[in-house]
């Protein structure tokens, strides 16, 4: 019997240990790319179109950032100059399937300039590049842009508005420590065409393109407990007591009553009767009012603004979803902002700016395609022109 009592205290601990829900808050991280600012190019002229559709040879000529070489020179400016590289070689082979004959960027470097070098190679364009690299841009240069979210029982999150305090809050949260985060990057490939001959430029062309870094940045979340009714919470505490008592009572009978009195030689009888039982009655009848009024004035739910980017609320996982939790005894969890820049995310950084700076040299050798594709013929000269036989004059009246 007293087993079976202890049974449903247990499961009255659990009933009042459930009565506590949790409510999860968050925001979502990311960057404005118009911040960051697109540009198109300007078309060619009418004379930067005939220049490019009678030229026979063109020339590539990178810019210093892409020739110089210094002992001292850090990784990645090592990293730039093999990108180059690679970027002027494409150039060069894409400009040959356009149709020009290409003379290599490697005869253009000296003592003289560039242009002298074309001229003695028969060069009739030579494209002067001024910028190739795609560049990376900082969260401290970029405009942060957070969506907030409150997240429901099934794990589906749903947008939140919030006050603009808390905005504000959140936002130096989500700052802290991420100047140095990669918000995005700004490919722009500028290029002067020149015409060899007069040393004029006919055409600057200049196309910019910005994209983030990280389409999907993680998401930060923060956990609040929520409250049922201080009158249910009450009771249920009550009704808790009152059932733990009446066990120990029934516990200690039921161990007096199996031992022998010395003196008497009797069985010892209850010493609290049913005093225990009556109790546990009560302590039930107690929990099941409390928990009624619990269950019909529902829970106070946690506000927002008393949950969102406070360090008393974020998750024992840590807050950013996918990043281990720093150790107790760091900082802040939010300093982990900090601290997302792995080998993988590098890697996967390198390789969309591999892909932006092949996009823009295929857009700009597109437009060299389509001029030298659409290039009229060539007109017959006056003297290889055949006249036309003389009309015969009409016959005059007799």
């Amino acid at each position: 019997m007293v087993k079976r009592i202890g049974c449903l205290a247990t499961v009255y601990v659990g009933l009042f240990a459930a009565c506590s829900h949790a409510s999860t808050y968050g925001y979502q991280s990311t960057f404005d790319k118009q911040f960051f600012g697109n540009e198109d190019p300007e078309p060619p002229p009418v004379e930067a179109r005939q220049l490019l559709a009678s030229a026979r040879t063109v020339a590539f000529y990178p810019p210093d950032t892409c020739l110089n070489a210094t002992p001292t020179e850090s990784q990645q400016d090592k990293v730039l100059r093999a990108r180059c590289g690679v970027l002027l070689s494409k150039l060069e082979r894409d400009a040959e399937r356009a149709g020009y004959e290409v003379v290599s960027w490697v005869n253009l470097r000296g003592a003289q300039r560039p242009i002298d070098y074309a001229r003695d190679a028969k060069v009739d364009v030579l494209f002067e590049i001024n910028e190739l690299s795609p560049q990376r841009i900082k969260a401290g240069e970029a405009k942060r842009k957070l969506a907030f979210f409150e997240r429901d029982d099934n794990g589906v999150d749903r947008d939140l508005d919030v006050s603009s305090a808390v905005g504000r809050r959140c936002y130096e949260w989500a700052t802290q420590g991420g100047k140095d985060e990669i918000a995005g990057l700004k490919s722009t490939l500028d290029i002067k065409t020149v015409s060899v001959a007069d040393g004029r430029a006919r055409w600057h062309y200049r196309r910019t393109v910005s994209t983030s870094a990280d389409k999907q940045s993680p998401k930060v979340r923060f956990v609040g407990v929520s409250k049922s009714n201080r009158a249910g919470q009450t009771l249920i505490g009550a009704g808790l007591g009152l059932i733990l008592t009446g066990v120990v009572f029934a516990l200690v009978d039921e161990a007096t009553a199996s031992m022998t009195d010395p003196i008497t030689g009797m069985p010892n009888g209850k010493t609290f009767g049913d005093f225990p039982y009556y109790l546990m009655v009560a302590g039930g009848v107690a929990g099941v009012a409390g928990l009624g009024v619990t269950v019909i004035t529902g829970q106070a739910k946690p506000a927002p603004e008393d949950v969102l980017c406070l360090d008393a609320h974020v998750p024992a996982n840590g807050a950013v979803e996918g990043v281990v939790a720093p150790a107790q005894n760091t900082t802040a969890s939010h300093h982990m902002f900090s601290e997302t820049t792995a080998a993988s995310a590098d890697e996967a950084l390198s390789v969309l700016i591999d892909k932006l700076a092949v996009d823009r040299v295929s857009e700009f050798v597109a437009i060299l395609t389509e001029i030298r594709t659409a290039r009229p013929r060539t007109a017959p000269s006056p003297e290889t022109t055949v006249p036309q036989a003389a009309t015969a004059p009409a016959p005059s009246s007799p």
